[in-house]
């Protein structure tokens, strides 16, 4: 028994992220494991519960350095070696920065919701992969999967090699790097907080502002990049980094397009951020480049804050700011659901409010709603308000969240077609309400449901 506390205090200790491989017996862990670490290591079998330690070994998952561990299946069958299994599997999910769920294609059982809770209240980064999909007509089975609410589910064939690159890319794609401690790691989760905007808007003299001597500035933090960041601040006891467009180095040509390249580095920001401030100058009107970049946000699905700068040249009225908000929405549709403010760079008018929308957008961007608060919310939602039409009546089964920032939705209904602009507008915006998503683009995705026939 010391050799298998050993295994977990081993694991404790290490500075690489985790992923832990967990599901039922039998689902394929083992070949996804030897596939993933590129050498045979676990041994496959048929027979159920033939891996009953865990088995690690490093890999990496694009140039990204990992431990992998296989653990064994999880089960309810009664018995010391499978209670033995159990706890060691469920002791991975303690030591795991990531766990990847696999289930098989086609073949959905009552004992794997159990350990989705247990999976979901773990407050770990997880991933859902539908092993043995190696035809077309299984591929067509996994939409069953996304009543478990763990996301978009990924169909893969381990025996076949099917699908695996897309699945290392959204290992990859997780922000964990090494770490040092739980505590460490807990203190130096940075919002990353973008300014954009056409030239001579005022960022520059934002940035300033934000970063003025009143707040306390942090230079040096690990993880930082400097051809990115400007300064790094501590507010409310939460580190923020100020991403800056002008930081961004464009490659050097003469003659170049000045909209374009100016256009091309607020991009790549955008990309880095969690978070923008759009900033407009109050005096002038909305431009064809603010709309481009703003296009950029809500594609990435990054929250937004407009900020109309140099207020302090204009009426300080609420029937100005009214006025300026309506001109705003109405030539610019797309950015109803953020919040808009008046500020003033020069004087430090709006700052802290600005500070405070960053904190609040950026705990909604990682907040996961539940899938019975969300299937509450679709019954509410069709009780007050379902058009009819002669095609039919629209019935949504259910919905699941698919992802945190972005922040994306998948609704199963009876049948797309009857679904209006209108409708889909209706709904998006009773969920923003609902669920306080302001200040963030949320998607939701609308799919056919098939029903079994028997």
């Amino acid at each position: 028994m010391d050799e298998k506390k050993s295994q977990i205090s081993v694991l404790k200790k290490t500075n690489l992220p985790i992923l832990a491989i967990v599901g039922r017996p039998n689902v394929g862990k083992s070949t996804l494991f030897n596939r993933l670490i590129k050498k045979r290591k676990a041994i496959i079998d048929p027979t159920p519960g033939v891996t009953r330690d865990l088995i690690f070994d490093e890999c990496f998952f694009n140039n990204k350095k990992f431990i992998v561990i296989d653990t064994g299946g999880l089960t309810d069958e009664e018995g010391e070696i499978n209670k033995f299994v159990q706890k060691k599997s469920l002791e991975s999910l303690k030591i795991a920065d990531v766990v990847l769920f696999l289930v098989e294609a086609n073949n959905p059982l009552p004992i794997e919701t159990d350990y989705v809770d247990i999976i979901k209240k773990s407050g770990k980064r997880y991933l859902l992969a539908v092993n043995k999909c190696d035809s077309k007509d299984k591929e067509q089975t996994v939409s069953e999967f996304y009543s478990y609410g763990l996301g978009e589910p990924i169909p893969i064939s381990a025996t076949h090699n099917l699908n695996l690159d897309i699945l290392e890319k959204k290992i990859a794609e997780f922000e964990l790097g090494e770490k040092s401690s739980q505590a460490d790691d807990d203190e130096k989760k940075i919002i990353k907080l973008a300014i954009v905007g056409k030239p001579n808007v005022g960022k520059s003299s934002l940035l300033n502002r934000i970063v003025g001597s009143d707040r306390s500035i942090v230079s040096d933090i690990p993880g930082t990049t400097r051809d990115v960041v400007d300064e790094t601040i501590v507010y409310k006891n939460n580190y923020i980094q100020i991403l800056d467009t002008a930081g961004i180095r464009r490659k050097s040509k003469v003659f170049e397009d000045v909209e374009y390249y100016s256009v091309n580095r607020a991009i790549k920001t955008i990309e880095s951020a969690d978070i923008t401030i759009l900033l407009i100058d109050s005096l002038e009107d909305v431009s064809e480049q603010d709309k481009k970049i703003t296009d950029q946000i809500v594609k990435n699905g990054k929250g937004l804050i407009i900020a109309l700068n140099k207020w302090d040249l204009q009426e300080d009225t609420a029937q100005n700011i009214k006025e300026k908000k309506e001109k705003l929405l109405f030539k610019f549709p797309v950015i109803s659901y953020a919040p808009i403010l008046p500020i003033s760079a020069k004087y430090g008018k709006g700052i802290n409010e600005i500070l405070n929308l960053t904190l609040k957008i950026y705990k909604a961007l990682n907040k996961r709603i539940d899938t019975p608060k969300l299937n509450d919310f679709i019954n509410e939602t069709i009780k007050k308000y379902n058009p009819t039409s002669k095609k039919g009546v629209i019935k949504i089964y259910y919905g699941v969240q698919t992802s945190c920032a972005p922040t994306e939705f998948v609704f199963f209904i009876n049948k797309k077609s009857l679904l209006s602009e209108s409708y889909k507008n209706y709904i998006v915006n009773k969920f923003r309400e609902k669920f306080d998503y302001r200040g963030i683009p949320i998607k939701i995705s609308f799919r056919d449901k098939k029903i079994k026939k028997i």
